[in-house]
């Protein structure tokens, strides 16, 4: 419809109305049309926009017979003894139905970061089995399918971690964030279940949030669920700005990971896991107790339990422009040793770190691993003192690069192979790997494309070599 032919048909109603005429634009044509305007101004401010149907019964999870006997039926209203039906609730339920089935009087309003939706008893009539004559039943398989249902098609609507959101970019415009990250809404589903059908059963009349286990700062429509305070970091252009109650107060160049496989910093949305003042790097433990490197750091913010953060990067002397692709770090965000304490101090526990790169991207392959490195360095040693490296010390089937009779355990199931009982790692109280071996959790965050992450079966520091589980061999009489 032009805007001449729609400013046309609303004088018409204008008239209409003015003269009593039954004639005119349907009221519920120009709210909808009102409707999809605002929503492509929003869409076009960068506002998000997101619209949500109605929960309807799962045909798919929900017994057919009942489905086709229940689905979009209003219970037909019993008849009293002259034939005369019973004037039904508010709710459109008949009083002699709610009376059978008390539960359906429950009405739960739950508090959505996109806004509220309800569960009340014309839903849930139809979670009931028809008797067809103005009864129901209700089947417990069939009722918890439905409530078990219902709670997952709301987690859906939800649920924000692993879906991308658009995210307004310094300077740039919208960007698509992608599914990195561990920041955003989940709905912790077999909680809120338990908790509707305590509801339901109490019929309790409540307005709540459902049961998260994980939450985001800010509603949906507050930039996105990032809120007004946040770090923004795009990788493409090597750059970090961080806000606060929307007004950007800091900004700086960095050096983000490397361009391969196995060093490039992950985008997505993150939130600090801890800070950390005076900590030490550490790199990968080799077999045979020795570190890669360890670091000294002033200021240490990681984001992934991986081990990738933010800290100071004393030994660099280049920060933004090209040179993380070639000379970048293990993953971390390398800032500047002079503005890393400001940043320190600036970023919060509670403030989104979003992560991006706003220009395509490609890896190269993943270069030799230490422990790859150490095992090639100890067969070159072995070869110049005229070992057999043709023996089953040097066999690689697999191709991995590693000697096939080093076995490798991961024993805490965090998906790298555990390192040597013996290393004497710090903990802070909390029980969590303390920011001195940060360096090792980035190299291991870095080698995330191969979880089989590298470490031989150790007791005090002597490998397996019988592969009985018993340490019994130094590593550096293994001849490799």
């Amino acid at each position: 419809m032009s805007e001449n032919t729609s400013g046309s048909e609303t004088k018409e109603q204008k008239s209409a109305g003015q003269n009593g005429a039954s004639r005119g634009i349907d009221g519920s044509s120009v709210a909808n049309a009102v409707i999809v305007f605002c929503l492509i101004v929003l869409a076009a401010a960068g506002v998000c926009v997101f619209l949500k149907s109605n929960y309807s019964t799962n045909a798919a999870t929900a017994d057919p017979n009942t489905v086709a006997a229940a689905s979009n039926h209003s219970p037909a209203p019993a008849s009293d003894a002259g034939g005369n039906a019973n004037v039904t609730n508010p709710g459109g339920i008949d009083p002699a139905v709610l009376a059978a089935h008390p539960e359906l009087n429950a009405s739960v309003t739950y508090q959505l970061p996109g806004g509220e939706q309800t569960l009340d008893g014309k839903t849930m009539i139809n979670w009931l089995v028809p008797n067809g004559d103005g009864t129901y039943t209700r089947d417990e398989a069939t009722w918890n399918q439905h409530l078990s249902g219902y709670v997952a098609e709301m987690a859906d609507s939800v649920d924000t971690i692993n879906r991308n959101r658009t995210f307004h970019a310094t300077d740039i415009g919208d960007v698509t964030l992608n599914t990195g990250g561990y920041y955003g809404w989940v709905v912790d589903q077999d909680t809120e279940a338990a908790r509707l059908s305590a509801d339901i059963e109490s019929q309790n009349t409540v307005t709540r949030e459902p049961a998260y286990s994980s939450r985001e700062v800010a509603t949906t429509y507050n930039n996105c669920g990032i809120g007004q305070s946040y770090a923004e970091i795009d990788l493409s252009r090597q750059h970090m700005w961080i806000y606060k109650d929307g007004v950007m107060v800091f900004d700086t160049d960095i050096v983000s990971g490397q361009m391969d496989e196995a060093h490039y910093t992950p985008e997505g949305v993150y939130l600090l896991l801890n800070k950390e003042k005076d900590a030490i790097l550490k790199g990968d433990q080799l077999p045979d107790g020795s570190r890669t490197y360890e670091q000294p750091v002033s200021y240490w913010m990681p984001i992934t339990n991986s081990g990738i953060g933010l800290h100071d990067a004393s030994w660099k002397n280049v920060f933004g422009g090209l040179e993380y692709i070639n000379n970048g770090s293990h993953g971390c965000i390398n800032l500047p040793p002079d503005v890393a304490g400001t940043v320190y101090d600036l970023i919060t526990m509670s403030m989104p770190i979003v992560l991006y790169y706003s220009q395509p991207y490609e890896l190269r392959e993943a270069p030799e691993s230490a422990l790859e490195q150490y095992y090639r360095r100890k067969e070159d040693e072995a070869k110049a003192a005229g070992a057999d490296t043709n023996s089953e010390a040097f066999t690689d089937a697999d191709g991995d690069g590693l000697p096939d009779n080093i076995s490798y355990a991961d024993a805490d199931g965090d998906g790298i192979p555990d390192s040597p009982s013996d290393t004497g790692t710090a903990s802070d109280s909390s029980g969590r790997s303390s920011a001195g071996t940060g360096e090792q959790q980035e190299n291991a965050g870095a080698d995330r494309n191969d979880p089989k992450k590298l470490y031989p079966i150790c007791d005090n520091g002597l490998c397996d070599t019988d592969g009985n589980g018993v340490g019994d061999t130094d590593p550096s009489l293994l001849g490799y």
